[in-house]
């Protein structure tokens, strides 16, 4: 998962003497916004006319995908030009206050405020450049992103709806377009949040109350839980109060809790890129959740599917029209479904904005394209964006992304290894790997501890090695922690559901919790040694 890379920016952990992960996104940044000018005299003259270099903006810059995004634009002949969100340059310039230089360096890159677009263009272009899109790496920038595509690009524009980044409002943008859509209320103060709950209870056919309770403007699963008594839903709400999980807080939403029925089913997330109101889904994934460390909501992993069955079409239809009701029409997007025993339900959409989880890998493999390509193809070949079919109906291999939990937090005493003997295991990323750094306890996306990516052509073979690093000890900081790690893995294969709603999480995390540090390593071997036979190719 993305995790929040902003969050990164203001962390103050340290990272055992390395470079701090923003730093180099930081001095790119500062570098292209300052060399923009000379980049532009290199623009094509034909007599006295001016052939206009095309070029995307790219708020809030981060990896995984700002490789890949820079590689892929360069390969179009177009101008990358990153910039960073205000609510990004704040939080950066707050770290970094003290450091020479990379204040005004994150300064220099800052995006235009409101007004000032056309204006800010003029001065760094002139007429030289032609933005034909915005790509966004940040919950943060998402407003920035789509304010500067609807005034720089408005041939592009997905128009400006706050709706798209409110957890309660694209569900009633969905309930007045008539589609199907949880029971919620955003309440203005207690009394409010519990009538609502008593409606909840009373509706339950036992009678028992199961609520879920999120932050209105939240991201990384933070402060996001299940209550099953009005005591516990006295403690969320007063907990999401106090609390500014998004560093954007334009809409002052950002410390506003929603309350919503508990949807129950499976999870899936639907990754789509949009063209001219075209939506192609580029990648399906269901989704294993389940109760860890006093939370209810913990990652476990991500297994791409096809989307051949019954049910694949269903959620591909249902988050069309989520789409088509957000007036989404250009850009990538991510999209969280229930499937219920009536149908998909929202349970939130993250529009201009990738799965935060490093994918690539997977889906080159497994289906032979990505959402980072194909959103600059997007914007820059439509011919090859037109030519993609509409969802992956099969797959070269099977492929899962599995989110590494941590049950102990403090220093570790041990290096971090992956069980052996797994034939299908290509990446393992732990956040902290060896003895002496860091480690916290995983209750949130932001509290992942680290990843490990499986690709197989033998479907059975990834399941079993999932299985093997759910139930592996990986993390161990002292003797007393590692037996607390192991009463609290469930007995199926640490993939057990019935424990979901028994414990609610109540953790305030400030806006310098954690240094998302997610350095990367080469992949072990071939990956035809794993089975996978076909080379990824666009």
């Amino acid at each position: 998962r993305w995790a929040c890379v902003l969050r990164s920016a203001v962390a103050v952990q340290p990272l055992g003497g390395r470079e701090h992960p923003m730093k180099p996104l930081i001095s790119l940044c500062a570098a292209v916004a300052l060399s923009t000018q000379r980049t532009c005299t290199s623009i094509v003259r034909v007599g006295q006319a001016v052939t206009a270099q095309r070029a995307l903006i790219y708020v809030d810059p981060a990896e995984p995908e700002a490789t890949t995004i820079t590689a892929a634009t360069r390969a179009q002949g177009a101008l990358l030009i990153p910039v960073w969100s205000e609510a990004a340059a704040d939080a950066i310039c707050s770290r970094y206050s003290t450091e020479s230089g990379l204040a005004e360096a994150t300064r220099a890159a800052e995006a235009p405020r409101p007004g000032l677009e056309q204006d800010w263009a003029e001065s760094r272009f002139g007429k030289t450049v032609q933005i034909a899109g915005v790509l966004c790496s940040s919950d943060a920038g998402l407003k920035t992103a789509e304010r500067l595509q609807h005034v720089l690009a408005p041939a592009v524009s997905n128009g400006l709806l706050d709706a798209r980044r409110d957890k309660f409002e694209m569900n009633e943008v969905l309930r007045r377009k008539g589609l199907p859509a949880a029971a919620q209320c955003a309440p203005a103060d207690w009394e409010e949040a519990l009538r609502f709950l008593h409606v909840l209870q009373r509706s339950s056919a036992a009678g028992l109350l199961r609520a879920v309770i999120k932050p209105r403007r939240g991201q990384a699963s933070v402060l996001v839980g299940v209550a099953t008594s009005v005591e516990q839903a006295r403690s969320m709400y007063d907990a999401i109060r106090r609390s500014h999980i998004s560093l954007d807080n334009s809409g002052g939403r950002a410390s506003q809790p929603v309350i919503q029925e508990f949807l129950q089913g499976t999870e899936y997330v639907v990754d789509t890129v949009s063209a001219d109101g075209v939506h192609k889904c580029v990648a399906l994934w269901r989704y294993e959740k389940g109760a860890r460390n006093g939370a209810p909501f913990v990652y476990l992993g991500d297994e791409l599917v096809p989307a051949a069955s019954e049910d694949a079409c269903a959620l591909l239809r249902y988050a069309e029209a989520v789409l088509t009701a957000l007036d989404w029409r250009w850009g990538p997007a991510h999209m969280e479904l229930m499937l219920t025993s009536d149908g998909p339900r929202l349970v939130e959409v993250n529009a201009g904005r990738f799965n935060g989880g490093d994918f690539k890998l997977v889906t080159d493999v497994c289906v032979g394209y990505n959402a980072y390509e194909v959103s600059v193809d997007a914007y820059l070949r439509r011919r090859a964006f037109r030519r993609l079919p509409a969802a992956p109906t099969s797959l070269r291999s099977a492929g899962r992304i599995v989110n590494l939990v941590s049950h102990a937090e403090g220093i570790l005493s041990r290096d971090v290894c992956a069980p052996a003997g797994l034939q299908s295991l290509v990446r393992f990323e732990p956040h902290a790997r060896v003895r002496g750094e860091r480690v916290r306890r995983t209750v949130d996306l932001d509290s992942c501890a680290g990843y490990a990516y499986l690709l197989h052509t033998d479907e059975s073979i990834v399941a079993r090695d999932y299985r093997a690093i759910c139930n592996a000890d990986l993390f161990c900081t002292s003797l007393e922690d590692t037996e607390s790690a192991h009463t609290s893995l469930s007995t199926d294969g640490g993939l057990d559901k019935n424990t979901q709603s028994t414990v609610v999480p109540v953790r305030v995390t400030d806006e310098a919790d954690v240094a998302n540090d997610r350095g990367r390593i080469t992949e072990g071997a071939q990956l035809r040694s794993f089975g996978v036979q076909d080379s990824p190719s666009k």
